[in-house]
């Protein structure tokens, strides 16, 4: 859980300088159909209902349209990017699923904080440990409470995954970053009067209306699940 929670942030970042953009944001939308198979697989959740699947096809087609402008493919950049896929799925998983079996949230980040930054800073000295003599002694210890800083915001950013995590799931998570993605194009338009296409504004549109269709219908799939189990735990009357 610690190597997981510190290589795929490397891996993330090496990715983005590797690819353009509009790849690195097509490889974050393919984390949506990875959580559904990792939650089957590795959490025994049930995998969504036919039309939650239809509504989650649509969300995701509305976030490709709205925020993918320039993909171009190169094949190291390509695998850095599908090799750290299920390993960024795989963490929310596998933290959705401890957090919401009992483990409290801050100590298990106490548990594994350590070890995760141990093992970013052996994946990331290998990549970038030469450019780090290029700022030079002063510079560096300049920078050092920039850094701390940096690792508090850290800390306190996977600390509230964490409660999301634990209060919600992977997949829930997941579409929210989905629809930030969204958001913050639309805010960009509409308070700081960005330049918008009419593709943009169609694909933020269905996004975000499919992301409301899959909440209700989620939520009414829940409802029929919860009276489905208290029938069958409800004793039958003998007549």
């Amino acid at each position: 859980m610690a190597l997981l929670m510190g290589v795929p942030v490397m891996g993330s970042n090496y990715s983005l300088e590797l690819n353009s953009v509009g790849f690195y944001q097509l490889a974050k939308i393919c984390q949506t159909p990875t959580v559904v198979v990792l939650d089957w697989v590795v959490a025994g959740k049930k995998p969504p209902t036919p039309r939650c699947c239809m509504a989650l096809a649509a969300l995701l087609a509305g976030v490709l349209t709205a925020t993918i402008n320039d993909v171009t493919v190169q094949l190291l950049g390509a695998c850095v990017a599908l090799g750290n896929l299920p390993m960024q799925c795989l963490q929310k998983v596998l933290m959705s699923k401890n957090v919401r079996e009992g483990h409290e949230p801050l100590r298990f980040l106490e548990r594994l904080m350590p070890w995760s930054a141990l093992a970013l800073g052996m994946v990331s000295l290998p990549l970038e440990g030469r450019a780090l003599w290029n700022f030079g002694a002063h510079a560096f210890a300049m920078s050092i409470p920039a850094i701390f800083f940096s690792a508090v915001a850290a800390f306190f950013s996977q600390w509230s995954c964490c409660l999301v995590l634990g209060h919600t799931s992977a997949l829930t998570f997941q579409l929210v970053g989905q629809l930030k993605s969204v958001m913050l194009l639309l805010g960009g338009h509409i308070f700081f009067a960005e330049e918008s296409n009419p593709r943009m504004m169609l694909g933020a549109t269905l996004a975000i209306s499919s992301g409301m269709v899959y909440t209700y219908l989620n939520l009414e799939d829940q409802k029929k699940h919860k009276a489905l189990e208290e029938h069958k735990k409800t004793p039958a009357c003998n007549v």
